[in-house]
C-alpha cells in the first residue's frame, strides 16, 4: 500500500474515471449485477428459496402497505476445504446444502438475492418454513454484512428491530409461517463504506467530494440519464432510493438516528 498521498491520488483518479464513463440504464445495471456464474474450487454454493409467508404481518410491521410479499432467492455459501480448485459446481441443490451443513457447521454466508427483504431472510433463517432443507440458525449466530447502500439496509433493519422491541408484546410479534414470533436482534453487523447520508447534506460530502465516485447529485437524477422500464419510476418519485420526502427518515439515512438503544440493549456495531 502506498503513502496516503498516493492513495488519495489513486482514489481520485478512479472516481474521475467512473464519473466520466457513459451512463448505463438501470435495467442493464441490475442485469449485470445479478449475474450468478457457477462456482469452482473450494466453495460450496447452494441456491434455495425462502417462500413468502401467507400472512402480511411482517410487511405490516414495517408499514409497507404497498409492498408485495414474494418468494426470495438466497445462496448458502461455505468453504469446501478439500476440494480441488478445478472442481465444477454441483447441480444438486438439496444434496449440496446437506453437504455444506455437514462440512461447514459453525459458519456460513447467506447471500440474499434481494437484500431489501432482509427481515424475511433473517426470520426465515431462525424459523425455517415446513419442509425446509436447512436447520434453524439462532439470531445470536447471525451477522448482517453490507457495503454502500447494503450497509444502509443493515443499519435500517437494526433500527427497526430496536424500535420493535419497545412495543408491547402483542404488537411486537408477527405471524410467520403460521407461528407468532418476535424479531430478535442479530449478533451484530459489519459494514463497509455505508451510504449513511442519503440527503448528501453532511459537510464531508463537499469537503471530500473529489475523492468520491459519486457527486452530490446522483446520475439518475441528472438530465440526459437513459430511461428504461425501471427509471423514471411509475408511479413517479424524485429519487431512485426512495421518495424524496423520506430521505431524512431514520430507516433511510442512518446518520439521522439519534437513539440506537432498544429494550434489550444495543447491538454490537
Amino acid at each position: 500500500m502506498g503513502t496516503p498521498a498516493e492513495q488519495r491520488k489513486l482514489v481520485k483518479r478512479a472516481g474521475e474515471k467512473y464519473r466520466a464513463s457513459p451512463w448505463t440504464p438501470i435495467t442493464q445495471l441490475q442485469r449485470e449485477s445479478s449475474r450468478d456464474p457457477p462456482a469452482r474450487g473450494g466453495v460450496w454454493i447452494s441456491r434455495t428459496v425462502f417462500p413468502a409467508p401467507a400472512s402480511c404481518s411482517i410487511r405490516d410491521a414495517l408499514s409497507l402497505e404497498d409492498t408485495p410479499i414474494i418468494d426470495v432467492g438466497v445462496k448458502f455459501i461455505g468453504s469446501q476445504e478439500k476440494a480441488n480448485n478445478d472442481v465444477p459446481e454441483s447441480d444438486v441443490t438439496e444434496e449440496k446444502l446437506g453437504d455444506l451443513l455437514k462440512e461447514y457447521d459453525s459458519e456460513m454466508t447467506i447471500n440474499p438475492l434481494n437484500p431489501r427483504r432482509w427481515p424475511l431472510h433473517m426470520r426465515a433463517c431462525s424459523i425455517p418454513p415446513a419442509g425446509a432443507s436447512y436447520r434453524a440458525v439462532p439470531a445470536n449466530k447471525i451477522i448482517l454484512a453490507g457495503n454502500s447502500s447494503g450497509a444502509n439496509l443493515c443499519f435500517g433493519l437494526i433500527k427497526f428491530l430496536l424500535e420493535l422491541q419497545k412495543l408491547p408484546p402483542s404488537d411486537a410479534s408477527i405471524d410467520f409461517y403460521g407461528r407468532h414470533v418476535t424479531l430478535p436482534l442479530p449478533a451484530g453487523i459489519a459494514t463497509v463504506g455505508g451510504w449513511c447520508d442519503q440527503c448528501d447534506a453532511l459537510p464531508l460530502w463537499h469537503k471530500n467530494g473529489e475523492y468520491d465516485i459519486l457527486g452530490v447529485l446522483q446520475p439518475p437524477l441528472m438530465p440526459g440519464f437513459p430511461t428504461d422500464s425501471i427509471w423514471p419510476a411509475n408511479p413517479p418519485r424524485e429519487h431512485t432510493y426512495c421518495v424524496a420526502a423520506t430521505l431524512d427518515h431514520e430507516l433511510v439515512t442512518p446518520a439521522a438516528v439519534a437513539d440506537w438503544t432498544g429494550k434489550l440493549g444495543v447491538p454490537r456495531l
